[in-house]
């Protein structure tokens, strides 16, 4: 879904990409409409595109890196058509639970190009290799559904996409809000 504001143009109408929540294995875009008025409200004059991404379901097409290569495809595409919607073609990604996951890890390790400027990240995991969710059941199956291995097999993959391990000080600025049971 893409919202643009009335008034724009290529040279400074920034965009933010956001990415919903869900597990990695559940949600949809559907699930952040509630706050677009309140980002347009707080910042009129910036494009706002709200995508959903491959949810894991543990076959092989479906898990990691499927979901930050739907981020990709999506920039390419925004990219692609940015003259058009006359916006520029730098980006800020916001993301919730599973989708703050997927814009940090996005932003520190796939983002050849450095076109996201900023991350905000709301209650996203950033060590998916801690024993909170390693030595958890009620994790485990999800987590196999979105690596396609348990993490006593390759704690390697756990930790490479773990964005903790993966921020650098070129790392886009980092905006996290975590509740008090988080």
């Amino acid at each position: 879904d893409v919202y643009l504001p009335a008034k724009r143009n290529t040279a400074s109408t920034a965009c933010i990409i956001m990415l919903h929540g869900g597990s990695w294995v559940a949600g949809d875009k559907a699930d952040n409409n509630a706050f677009i008025p309140l980002i347009q409200k707080a910042l009129p004059g910036v494009a706002i595109v709200n995508m959903n991404y491959t949810l894991a379901d543990g076959s092989a097409n479906n898990t990691h890196p499927a979901q930050v290569k739907d981020v990709a495809a999506l920039l390419r595409f925004v990219d692609s058509i940015s003259a058009t919607w006359h916006i520029k073609k730098q980006y800020g990604l916001i993301g919730i639970s599973a989708g703050a996951h997927l814009a940090c890890l996005y932003s520190y390790s796939f983002d050849a190009l450095k076109q996201i400027k900023l991350v905000a990240s709301f209650v996203g995991p950033t060590n998916i290799s801690d024993a909170y969710y390693t030595g958890n059941p009620l994790f485990e199956p999800i987590l196999v559904a979105f690596t396609g291995k348990r993490f006593a097999d390759d704690p390697n993959l756990y930790k490479a996409m773990s964005p903790a391990f993966q921020v650098t000080a070129t790392s886009p600025p980092t905006y996290m809000a975590y509740g008090g049971a988080d």
